[in-house]
């Protein structure tokens, strides 16, 4: 009687076909082909778990470098944020003189904020500097960035902060009853110069820098002078 071998049953190749031999070798073959399977199943769920894992932490690592870092910026380690472009914004406003514009100008280059230097510049109309002052550029950051938590709004936060330096809240036109003239100016020797500036109706400049770095400039035509006339947190 001839016996046919399928393909499931044959055994593979050198099997011998006599005998208790040929069911020996096909218990070998099927032992083999499990063994083959079950190194086979085993080295896939190893690939997919490294490649799962590889997969997961490269997404945390993504959604990490933006998460909440801290309560506020103020506990915000800064060390790394960097402004990737400069910022640059010129206003023409009367200061120095009610006949013609000064120019104010604001600049802060690209780079880590704790490194880099704020620039800011006043001219009158002749071209003749009155004031500069140069800051850390991570002295832009207020109370009003106690909201502030990620590392890209810490980064949107600056410029936009930067443009109010010179918006039009910066420039302070005193009124009859200014509470100013009513304010402890007893720290500031120019403060005579307020009483100049609303006489010819000319506005003081307020900066405000760091926490409670708030600063009223005023400039004297009398005594060619720019000072600091009030200064509170």
């Amino acid at each position: 009687m001839k016996h046919e071998v399928n393909d499931i049953e044959r055994p593979f190749e050198g099997a011998f076909f006599v005998g208790n031999g040929y069911l020996r070798s096909r218990y070998i073959y099927k032992m083999t082909r499990t063994l083959i399977l079950a190194l086979f199943a085993a080295a896939t769920l190893l690939f997919s778990s490294c490649g799962g894992n590889s997969a997961k932490s490269q997404d945390s690592v993504t959604a990490n470098s933006d998460t909440n870092v801290a309560d506020s910026a103020y506990q915000y380690n800064l060390s790394q944020t960097a402004l990737a472009t400069d910022f640059c914004d010129t206003v023409y406003h009367r200061f120095s003189s009610a006949d013609s514009d000064d120019r104010f100008t604001f600049y802060i280059p690209k780079g880590k904020i704790t490194e880099t230097k704020a620039i800011l510049t006043i001219q009158n109309a002749q071209g003749i500097l009155l004031f500069s002052d140069t800051f850390e550029t991570r002295a832009l950051i207020h109370y009003d960035a106690d909201g502030v938590k990620t590392e890209s709004e810490i980064v949107a936060y600056i410029p936009s902060n930067a443009k109010d330096v010179l918006g039009t809240s910066s420039f302070h036109m005193l009124k009859e009853n200014d509470e100013l003239f009513s304010s402890d100016t007893a720290g500031y020797p120019d403060r005579y110069i307020m009483y100049e500036c609303k006489q010819e109706n000319r506005p003081l400049f307020f900066l405000s820098l760091w926490e409670e770095d708030n600063t009223y400039y005023g400039y004297s035509r009398k005594m060619q002078k720019f000072a600091p006339v009030y200064g509170c947190c």
